[in-house]
């Protein structure tokens, strides 16, 4: 039997989890972004 903190604890977990992946996700977009915009730059 799963007591109530053990839940809300592996809840928790997951969702700081999930916050790690969106940020590492977001991160490694932006950082796509910028060598879009670098690009050019060097380029010209």
């Amino acid at each position: 039997m799963i007591t109530a903190a053990e839940l809300s604890q592996s809840f928790a977990f997951r969702r700081f989890l999930r916050l790690v992946r969106f940020v590492r996700a977001a991160f490694k977009s932006a950082s796509y972004r910028l060598n879009l915009i670098n690009l050019p730059l060097e380029i010209l």
